[in-house]
């Protein structure tokens, strides 16, 4: 396959380069890693560049400044910046930031991020080709691309994978040339100096070698984060089960949620940074949490995750990553709504503590290593594929049955079912409502 116009020898000695715009947070930097390690699997020789929020850049590479899928960072201070967007260091910084990926001459520029502010740092690249969403987040944005991908696919593993794959195409003439990008396993840096703290910090605490299961009960927003009093609940019965157990505090947690699952559930605080967290998931025998970075960031390692949605669709925005041993927990009941209401949402405050533990100790008597991957039973998974094409259309069924490679497929389809279950039962109520009331004496008269 030829790659635009270059030569063959130039192409042998000047290796494509890539820059991908993801700046944050933790769990869609995670999301676009699959997408960066297909292209690494591909192409590779290739050089991928990655602009990202400073405290993200473990997620991508070690101390050297490189990791197994990135080639080099440029780091993009924007939390800085919107706090001093008139200063001459933001300026210069700026400044700085354009000169520095210029002189990279990056091929291929991807904004997976859809927003102004990573539009405007991919622009800032002047790359052969700059790739962009059809429909970005921020609408806005989209004038600054040079191509539009439109993309289809569910999840935003499988979207960052579309947008590669465009890449990739936007060099030939034929698109169909380019074969599809699959999410590819990912590998994360190793940081030295952070697995000698996190072998120093588990000896202080007393954890031996049955391990620890670790607590992530933050969340980006209130909506998605489950009760501390419940939290508190299963580290108790955890506890009690002769099973260690810690919890994740980050930067900005909510004190009094981690005081009270501390005190209550007989768990142990650990505070990390980024690069530290990932060297405890790494130990980690089980992690419990909600739509939350850390829960990400343990499923892309392959550690068992119970994980707990409410407002969000996993389907979308799912822990899905080759390897992955996840389980996931949503009511039938919740609604998808990207608000950030502070409030939790109504299904996931249905939730209880009971069904999180049973699932919590079923993922713990399987060897945490290596989880067995999904044999379906005969036949219930082809009656499952077909009721949820039915329930969502051929786009959701052809989504479902890309799910091969994770045993997060079989509890999403599960999912599937539960909400169309509810919805269908929820209209057959309303049906019902107003057929009684249609029937009542008087009804349907008006005063004359």
């Amino acid at each position: 396959m030829s790659y635009g116009t270059r030569s063959r020898r130039e192409r042998e000695e000047i290796p494509l380069k890539v820059l991908i715009v993801r700046i944050g947070a933790m769990g869609d930097v995670l999301h676009g890693l699959p997408a960066a390690a297909a292209l690494r699997a591909r192409l590779p020789n290739c050089e991928i560049g990655w602009a990202v929020e400073p405290k993200w850049s473990p997620l991508l590479v070690d101390e050297t400044g490189s990791g197994p899928a990135v080639t080099r960072i440029h780091t993009v201070p924007t939390r800085e910046w919107k706090r001093r967007p008139l200063s001459f260091k933001t300026l210069r910084e700026v400044v700085t930031l354009r000169r520095e990926i210029r002189q990279q001459e990056y091929d291929l520029c991807i904004d997976l991020q859809g927003a102004i502010k990573s539009a405007l740092v991919g622009r800032m690249a002047a790359a052969k080709h700059y790739l962009g969403p059809q429909k970005p987040r921020e609408r806005q944005a989209r004038a600054l691309y040079g191509i539009r991908v439109d993309i289809r696919s569910r999840h935003v593993i499988e979207q960052a994978c579309e947008m590669a794959k465009a890449a990739l195409s936007a060099l030939v003439e034929d698109y169909q040339q380019v074969e599809a990008l699959a999410p590819v396993k990912v590998e994360l840096p190793v940081d030295a100096t952070a697995e000698r703290w996190c072998d120093r910090t588990l000896r202080e605490l007393g954890v031996g070698e049955d391990g620890f299961v670790l607590l992530a009960p933050s969340a980006g927003w209130g909506a998605k984060q489950w009760q501390p009093w419940r939290y508190a609940k299963v580290a108790k019965h955890l506890t009690e089960a002769g099973h260690r157990v810690l919890v994740n505090a980050v930067a900005d947690v909510d004190e009094a949620a981690i005081n009270e699952i501390t005190q209550a559930g007989d768990a142990v605080r650990v505070d990390s940074d980024i690069a530290q967290l990932v060297s405890l998931m790494r130990r980690a025998k089980l992690v419990l949490g909600g739509d939350t970075g850390p829960v990400h960031l343990a499923a892309a390692l392959g550690r068992p995750v119970v994980a707990l949605y409410g407002p969000t669709d996993p389907g979308r925005n799912g822990p899905f990553f080759v390897g992955a041993k996840v389980r996931v927990i949503r009511s039938p009941t919740s609604r998808v709504d990207y608000a950030r209401y502070q409030q939790i949402e109504a299904g996931l405050a249905t939730v209880t503590e009971d069904e999180v533990l049973a699932s919590a100790l079923q993922l713990l008597e399987v060897d945490s290593a290596e989880r067995p991957e999904f044999k379906p039973q005969p036949d219930p998974e082809a009656l499952v594929l077909e009721q949820v094409k039915d329930g969502f259309g051929t786009e959701a069924f052809a989504s479902a049955t890309t799910w091969k490679t994770s045993a997060f497929r079989t509890d999403m389809l599960q999912l599937e079912l539960q909400r169309i279950e509810a919805e269908k039962a929820e209209a057959e109520e309303k049906a019902k409502a107003e057929a009684e009331k249609s029937q009542e004496p008087g009804a349907g008269k008006t005063d004359g």
